[in-house]
């Protein structure tokens, strides 16, 4: 109880030293610079009832006032009466807070021949570790080898 109450207040000291950071920073000194990065462990996924977790190296140099990062998730759906599923959990290795992860949610059954797109912005300190984990909590493929996920850093935003 005790390890908790301290961790409590550690985490309260943090937020709000990150208030304070914020609420020193111009109006509209936030900005998103675009990219097109693949994530070779992550760029065909095909997954089935399994649960994997992926440490994956950022192919680039983030700029040391790089704040998150963004992904995007493409699933490529090309049978009917198919499955494919992949929910998971993401963020930057060596990052415990719960507020820096990210959870995607996927679950597409029985279309035939769609696509399906979408960015997801994950919290990010150059402090740590350039590497970002994406573990999979589930997982489901069914319909052939044209069911897949792919997984790319798009994008990051940086602050003055």
């Amino acid at each position: 109880l005790t390890t908790k109450l301290q961790q409590t207040v550690q985490e309260n000291e943090n937020q709000k030293l990150q208030i304070q950071d914020l609420q020193t920073r111009p109006v509209g000194s936030w900005r998103l610079q675009r990219t097109n990065e693949i994530l070779n462990q992550l760029e065909k996924i095909q997954l089935h009832q399994v649960t994997p977790t992926y440490t994956q190296n950022l192919p680039i140099i983030l700029p040391k006032n790089t704040r998150a990062i963004l992904i995007s998730v493409y699933c490529n759906f090309w049978n009917s009466k198919g499955h494919a599923y992949l929910n998971y959990i993401t963020y930057q290795k060596g990052n415990d807070n719960a507020a820096a992860k990210a959870e995607g949610y996927n679950t597409h059954f029985n279309v035939y021949a769609n696509t399906f797109l979408y960015e997801q912005m994950i919290p990010w300190n150059t402090t740590l570790s350039n590497e970002l984990i994406f573990r999979v909590t589930r997982s489901y493929l069914s319909g052939g080898i044209n069911n897949w996920y792919r997984v790319r850093l798009v994008g990051y935003i940086t602050s003055q």
